[in-house]
């Protein structure tokens, strides 16, 4: 368990290399500008909350119904009957924290209230988001009805307004898979009627029970996924069916599926915590993808402001540096590739010309763009280059290859998305 440990605050040290390269980077930016201070600031807490979040406990948080087998998914996953459950009666008042494993814990299992109370819905949904404000989860493991319909569509409301609220306020997505639980009691009922694994596909040995039963089960599925999608969620969760036992016998089908996707959603923390070292290596270049993303976003924004009317920019003078300062920062995520800051902005026909470019000569080479500057056009080109870097810094993308990146064009629409809430038309 040591070595996970170690693996994990190494991972966390070097994003803080990270920061440190923003530090570096923002003194010639900011003593040009200094209103671009805070900017700086901000990219580095981006960074910070990632750090924080590696040097802790992940937690991975069950959230649902009454009744639902939050406690009951718990036991299986530690294979401990530490959580206690009950069929009709809220057995969890608070959130309670499991660790795995005990004597060296290297993973936090939070068990929560049931949302379905009749008389204290209300009380127990605000309970629940304070209470996973507080806890910062990393994955959100949403465990619903298979069986009936009835508040569905409130439930999966609720968790998207959860999810949204977590990343919000954590800076960072917040990984969530729901489990479509008790598909024992799908006709034809009993734990005995239920496929085999794989379950989706036919077996020799089905009969025609089951048979029948694979098919209601999907029938239900899609029932949810389609309520699911019209939800709204920024992320689409997985949705996967599941029927559990803790008593009088332990029983937990689909658990492969299950177990698989949990780890595929979940984010590099928590495979650190389970030792998921085959996706662990890919999984880390989503966390670096995501906080290169949001990084690129921020200094993009930036480009924007500082071309943003009546404070015009007749060159680069100001936009280069910054758009230097985030691609150096990407570069410090991970030292894939081979190029530097010119090389990268060579790929698109940028080069540095004694620190001062024409901005007109930027967006010559900008199709569908045009020439006229701007923000959205200054946020365009930013953006584009900070693309660039994370294909060729993280994915180890070649200079043909990243050829394809090359019109900004492709960005516009995205771009315009992310600056729509920041200035008005």
């Amino acid at each position: 368990m040591s070595n996970t440990r170690i693996d994990r605050i190494g991972f966390a040290g070097q994003l803080q290399k990270v920061i440190e390269q923003l530090r570096e980077e923002s003194q010639g930016v900011v003593g040009r500008l200094p209103t671009l201070k805070k900017s700086f600031e901000e990219a580095e807490d981006i960074i910070r909350g990632f750090v924080k979040d590696l040097e802790e406990l992940p937690r991975v948080c069950v959230v649902g119904s009454t009744g639902m087998g939050k406690s009951t998914l718990i036991n299986h996953i530690l294979d401990m009957p530490v959580a206690a459950t009950d069929a009709v009666f809220s057995t969890t008042r608070h959130a309670q924290s499991y660790f795995y494993p005990e004597n060296a814990p290297v993973c936090e299992i939070v068990d929560t209230r049931g949302l379905n109370e009749v008389f204290n819905q209300v009380e127990a949904e605000k309970q629940l988001i304070e209470e996973l404000a507080s806890r910062r989860p990393h994955l959100i493991l949403f465990v619903c009805d298979a069986v009936g319909r009835a508040g569905i569509d409130r439930e999966l409301t609720f968790l998207k307004h959860l999810l949204d609220h977590c990343s919000n306020l954590f800076h960072r997505e917040v990984g969530c898979l729901i489990l479509a639980n008790r598909c024992d009691g799908i006709a034809p009922s009993g734990f005995g009627n239920l496929p085999g694994h794989p379950w989706q596909v036919s077996q020799k040995s089905d009969n025609p029970r089951m048979v029948e039963k694979r098919k209601y089960i999907k029938e239900k599925l899609e029932l949810i996924k389609k309520v699911v999608a019209s939800t709204g969620f920024r992320r689409v969760p997985e949705v996967l069916p599941a029927a559990m036992l803790w008593q009088p016998e332990k029983k937990f089908w689909n658990r492969e599926e299950i177990m698989a996707e949990v780890f595929r959603q979940s984010p590099t923390n928590v495979l650190f915590a389970f030792g998921q070292l085959e996706q662990m290596s890919a999984n880390i270049n989503k966390t670096l993808e995501l906080i290169a993303q949001e990084i690129i976003i921020k200094f993009s924004i930036v480009s924007a402001t500082i071309c943003w009317n009546p404070f015009p920019v007749p060159d680069a003078f100001v936009l280069m540096p910054i758009q230097v300062a985030m691609i150096n920062a990407v570069k410090a995520m991970k030292m894939t590739g081979t190029l530097d800051a010119a090389g990268i902005m060579k790929i698109v026909g940028l080069a540095s010309q004694a620190g001062r470019m024409a901005a007109n000569a930027i967006l010559k080479i900008v199709p569908g763009v045009g020439q006229a500057i701007n923000s959205t056009v200054a946020a365009t080109v930013t953006y584009g280059l900070g693309r660039i870097a994370i294909a060729h810094y993280i994915y180890g993308w070649g200079p043909d290859k990243l050829a394809a990146l090359a019109d900004f064009a492709q960005f516009r629409e995205e771009v315009e998305k992310f600056l729509a809430g920041r200035f008005k038309k």
